[in-house]
């Protein structure tokens, strides 16, 4: 079974994944139509704080949003030579 990892795991073959960003007209339009998610993952490179991103989703966000951490849920552990590996079959 394929797993997302946040806070509650969901079943790869139920996530639907775009082949794009959406404009805000689209996501203003169809944001709360089922089966649509929306993923919040923002990132400060070379950001003193690590937890800059999540801290900023916590501060505001898109609502319903869930927050995704760009090393924690969607990069390869630290020293792994191996891409995506967090999205393991």
């Amino acid at each position: 079974m394929y797993t997302v990892n946040i806070q509650e795991m969901i079943p790869i073959e139920e996530v639907i994944v775009l082949k794009h960003i959406v404009s805000q007209e689209w996501l203003f339009e169809r944001g709360t139509e089922e089966g649509v998610v929306i993923v919040d993952c923002r990132f400060v490179l070379g950001d003193q704080d690590p937890e800059a991103g999540r801290k900023a989703y916590l501060a505001d966000h898109i609502p319903g949003a869930f927050y995704f951490d760009l090393e924690q849920d969607l990069s390869s552990p630290k020293g792994s030579t191996a891409a995506g590996t967090r999205f393991r079959t």
